[in-house]
């Protein structure tokens, strides 16, 4: 009789059907999760926005006496994800900060505030300007502007 051995099984034949032990992991599997992105990696501008923008979703869902999870069912999310949102948190997508804005009747104020201060006609001249594409590092229409460099290279 000959046997084969399959690279990562056991040879005693303890477990399993016909003595075959599943194959074993390469490496254990961790018990810790992904950490998700935390405010620390975020500049601080973002992240006070994402954090101003948490508190006054909250002062609003509460002040319309309305619960974490009945607004998750009116932007169709979860309990948890509303209370990511509710704390600021960047792993939780701008799209779901905005439903829950438009949810509690806030994105009127947000959109006045998010408008540039640019005039249609000032945004046609402008575009007229400027390069269809972008490639590279080279600024041929720009040669004023100098490519932004990484600490420790020089230009």
């Amino acid at each position: 009789m000959v046997i084969l051995r399959l690279p990562g099984y056991r040879d005693t034949p303890s477990h399993g059907i016909l003595g075959a032990e599943p194959p074993i992991s390469p490496t254990p599997p961790t018990p810790t999760m992904k950490k998700s992105l935390s405010n620390a990696w975020l500049p601080l501008e973002v992240s006070s926005l994402l954090v101003e923008w948490g508190a006054k979703i909250n002062v609003a869902r509460r002040s319309q006496c309305i619960t974490q999870k009945h607004l998750g069912d009116m932007i169709f999310s979860s309990v948890q994800t509303i209370a990511e949102v509710e704390r600021g948190s960047p792993s939780v997508q701008v799209g779901t900060y905005i439903y829950a804005m438009w949810a509690l009747g806030m994105l009127e104020d947000f959109i006045k505030v998010s408008q540039l201060n640019i005039h249609a006609n000032m945004v046609a001249d402008l575009t007229e300007h400027l390069p269809q594409r972008v490639r590279g590092r080279a600024n041929r229409h720009f040669p004023d502007l100098q490519a932004p460099t990484r600490q420790g290279e020089s230009s």
